[in-house]
């Protein structure tokens, strides 16, 4: 597979025209020393030269350079034994005719100076790069394709590469995660963004969304679908998505109770990969199912040695599909039971249909050996229909999103063990309009109401390596902070009211910062033992102001409501400790416990949203209406995680290599945050006697469950499983409805288990992946079965439009047919039997695509 180099490719080729010998292992700074000096068990024979330097990257963790044809036809010879870097790669190529050196601590680079060739600059262009092992692998022998150094990381993560992405086009980003254990998304597909749910937490900040380390903070509420966290991202460029499961001791952990998702784009070298000035990708596809198109392209340019730059494009659309047919009698008759509910029309799922396009822009100049200077624009806008009542002609709204993301990427590794900096500037902007049309049932609209959230952030961020006797110690350690401001407005054109303050959920004078800084340390006596302990302090202050309903005392307090201002003004902070021991008894095998504890302070919408329900009259009394409540506690929250790491190769036969990660975790959230009827003071009443606020929980809500994903590979067949297992308690009954004060003895009895807006993941998911390779790799074919038990969204006992989502099982189908090196064909069909399901924790009642083929073509050149 073609990728990137994160190196700088000038000065790795410049060093390689210096005249490095066979073989020629070259003077290396003291820094790279302990990388190159660390020895690894390797037990390689019968192998071809690329398939050798990719087991050595994987054994060690080391990146290894080498080119499209490194080692045609030409076997490895036997690497043996306890060795180093150096060693094992020398070993390898013995009698190959190639060479290699060390181009960082962490970087090998093969070359074969017959086929290399000079240029202007007297530096060498060598042939297509491909990587091997390595942080920025975008490859590797993992579940999806998971490299190895998440197999060296004592924590809960997860990745998946470009490679599982193009095997199965996803319909949405939804369908990129969607058999990662651990993981679920929120949206249904009438939504074109994405929220995702990491063991059972989401939205109000609790999981952090980023693209490229920028963070995706943009949330709106929708009546009773309460506070939702929505990114925009399309899949079209991207070259993975790392998740982290547990609250981030780095960079995205500020303010969060649960891990990271963070989307990584493509990167000007991984068109560049072949040292040409110019470089180009296109990537289409279509298909059956309303799949119309979607088309990206981009081109990258060498401006010089030390500057590149990237520009692409993406459009694309998706139809009203059809949803599986087989069992959807089963489906309809469930329909009619209590809290079982689908859409109505089983033909054609309205309002799933799609435009979007995309836009990626990325420069890269590196004015030295040791600095990077990145600037990127990441652009996205879509155009979709939704309603909050499933498929309701009468509810649906039409919507348009318009999402930026800028970005100022610097980092600096001046060879020094003390120094390893990034820093990073963004601002995220999402500008959300929405038109709703005249509703004769109820006689409003048409309305208008936009919403937009703007976030600015950064971090800095270093890693220190140092030792103290025998111990080896790393440190790292930062700053990060965000400021988000909002502002919206609703408007009905019909002239009767231009003031209804429905969805006062943005104010325009309310800001949030929040501030983190953090330091996590790797203390190693000795081989096997790493110690890691973290600390965090978090800060945050809310200000801003609005207006909410007021009513008068006294028992008609409830019939003579009206407008007046509030304001928030506070600040909060926490310190929050982690800690993780690993064992590594043995070389590719790995023990680990880890705790950590997470701070989420209010959000702005949570504590400042106000207003009545959309289409309101001016009449303010048998409304539905929302309250702020500015005095919400945050949440806090304990992670307990055990899991274990293995990578074994030539386990079974020659060739063939294991990776495993589990893990077992129960997590406590404290002062769970939820949407729900809230009372008058010194008022019982009905339940619904004053609207709907966002409250704390009093019982604190409970996460436990066990996670697995393993791959087994054997060249010319392959496997892989992913299963999760989780208990979700949110404990929601017992809450204080009298946010304002004033309770009178029993009151809060009327308002037991009236929240709403709760999503309960499937306690079962699975996913199993068998394949096979044929014709010398150049055919892929395989087959995924997916599994997902039943699911809840919503939790409210009086809620009767709660959706119960049975269980089901799905089976897809994929192949890929290599072309040529640059080409590559591919076909998929998702869910082949055409089963009538639903997604798991869908916001609304529609049902999942049918069978769906698609076929794409990918091509580099």
């Amino acid at each position: 597979m073609i990728s990137g180099c994160s190196s700088r490719l000038a000065v790795l080729l410049a060093t390689t025209a210096l005249g490095l010998g066979l073989g020629g292992g070259v003077s290396r700074p003291a820094w790279s020393q302990a990388v190159a000096e660390a020895r690894h068990e390797f037990n390689i024979s019968g192998r071809s030269v690329r398939q050798a330097l990719n087991e050595i990257g994987r054994v060690s963790g080391i990146t290894i350079l080498f080119g499209e044809t490194t080692g045609a036809g030409g076997g490895a010879a036997p690497v043996r034994g306890a060795m180093t870097v150096s060693q094992a790669v020398s070993a390898a190529l013995t009698g190959s005719g190639l060479s290699w050196h060390f181009t960082n601590a962490n970087t090998v680079t093969i070359f074969s100076p017959s086929a290399a060739s000079p240029v202007d600059d007297g530096a060498i262009m060598l042939e297509p790069i491909v990587l091997a092992g390595g942080r920025e692998a975008i490859s590797g022998a993992g579940f999806q394709g998971t490299p190895d150094w998440v197999y060296r990381t004592p924590a809960a993560v997860s990745v998946v590469t470009q490679g599982a992405i193009k095997a199965r086009p996803p319909r949405n980003t939804a369908d990129v995660i969607r058999d990662t254990s651990g993981v679920w998304v929120e949206n249904d597909r009438r939504n074109a963004g994405t929220t995702v749910n990491i063991r059972g937490l989401a939205s109000n900040g609790r999981v952090v969304m980023t693209l490229d380390d920028a963070r995706q903070n943009f949330r709106t509420i929708a009546g009773a679908q309460g506070l939702t966290d929505t990114a925009f991202i399309d899949p079209a460029f991207l070259r993975g998505v790392e998740i982290e499961k547990t609250r981030a001791t780095g960079v995205g952990g500020a303010g969060a109770l649960s891990g990271v998702a963070n989307f990584r784009t493509l990167n000007p070298d991984d068109l560049l990969a072949s040292g040409k000035p110019v470089g180009f990708m296109l990537d289409t596809t279509t298909g059956s199912n309303a799949y119309t198109h979607s088309v990206n392209g981009a081109v990258a340019w060498r401006v010089s040695p030390d500057l590149s730059v990237m520009l692409g494009f993406g459009d694309k659309k998706v139809g009203n599909y059809t949803p599986g047919q087989s069992g959807l009698a089963d489906l309809t008759a469930l329909a009619g039971a209590a809290h079982i509910g689908f859409n109505a029309n089983y033909d054609i799922s309205k309002m799933t249909a799609q435009d979007q396009s995309t836009a990626l822009f990325k420069a890269v100049w590196r004015p030295n050996a040791a600095s990077e200077l990145k600037f990127s624009v990441n652009g996205y806008r879509s155009a979709f229909e939704w309603s909050t009542a499933a498929e309701a002609d009468g509810f649906h709204s039409e919507k348009s999103i318009d999402s930026r993301t800028y970005a100022l990427d610097y980092a600096y590794k001046p060879g020094n063990p003390l120094i390893d900096l990034s820093a990073k500037l963004y601002l995220s902007r999402t500008d959300s309009d929405s038109y709703y049309p005249y509703r004769p049932a109820t006689n409003y609209c048409p309305c208008t109401s936009a919403t937009e959230l703007a976030t600015l952030g950064g971090f800095v961020r270093n890693t220190s390596e140092f030792s103290l006797g025998a111990t080896e110690i790393t440190a790292h350690y930062g700053f990060e902070f965000l400021r988000d401001s909002t502002s919206g407005q609703s408007h009905e054109s019909t002239g009767r009211d231009n003031d209804q303050r429905w969805f006062n959920q943005e104010s325009p004078d309310a800001d949030r910062l929040l501030a983190s800084a953090f330091v996590d340390l790797s203390i190693r006596p000795n081989a096997w033992l790493d110690i890691r302990p973290g600390l965090r302090y978090d800060h945050f202050s809310l200000k801003g102001t609005g207006q909410r309903l007021y009513f008068p005392d006294g028992p008609m307090g409830l019939y003579m409501p009206s407008w007046g201002d509030f304001s928030v003004d506070r600040s909060e902070g926490k310190l929050s400790p982690s800690l993780t021991l690993a064992v590594t008894p043995r070389e590719g095998l790995q023990f680990y416990g880890k705790y950590v504890e997470g701070f989420r302070p209010p959000q702005i919408q949570e504590a400042m949203f106000s207003g009545l329900h959309i289409g309101a009259t001016s009449s303010l009394i048998g409304v539905w209406r929302f309250f702020p409540n500015t005095t919400l506690r945050p949440e806090t929250s304990r992670t307990y995680d055990l899991g274990a790491n293995a990578s074994f190769d030539n386990l079974l036969r020659d060739g063939d290599s294991l990776r495993l990660k589990a893990s077992v975790f129960h997590s406590r959230v404290e002062n769970y945050t939820t949407i729900a009827y809230v009372a008058l003071p010194n008022h019982i009443g009905s339940f619904n006697s004053i609207g709907g606020a966002f409250v704390n929980t009093l019982d604190p809500a409970t996460f436990k469950g066990t996670e697995l994903e393993v791959a087994y590979d054997a060249g010319r067949y392959f496997g892989g499983l992913s299963y999760t297992y989780l208990d979700s308690n949110l404990n929601t009954a017992n809450f204080d409805p009298y946010i304002y004060g004033g309770a009178v003895a029993g009151g809060a009895n009327a308002f037991t288990d009236e929240v709403f807006s709760i999503a309960v993941p499937p306690r079962h998911k699975a996913s199993l992946d068998l394949g096979g390779r044929f014709f010398d790799d150049r055919l892929t074919l395989g087959t995924r079965i997916h599994y997902a038990s039943a699911s809840k969204h919503r939790g409210s006992a009086s809620q009767s439009a709660m959706t119960l989502v049975p269980a089901h099982t799905t089976v897809d189908l994929y192949g890929a047919w290599k072309i040529t090196d640059l080409a590559t064909a591919s076909f998929s069909i998702t869910n082949v039997s055409d089963k009538a399901h639903g997604d798991p924790l869908a916001t609304g009642l529609v049902l999942a695509p049918g069978r769906t083929a698609t076929v794409s073509l990918n091509m580099r050149f």
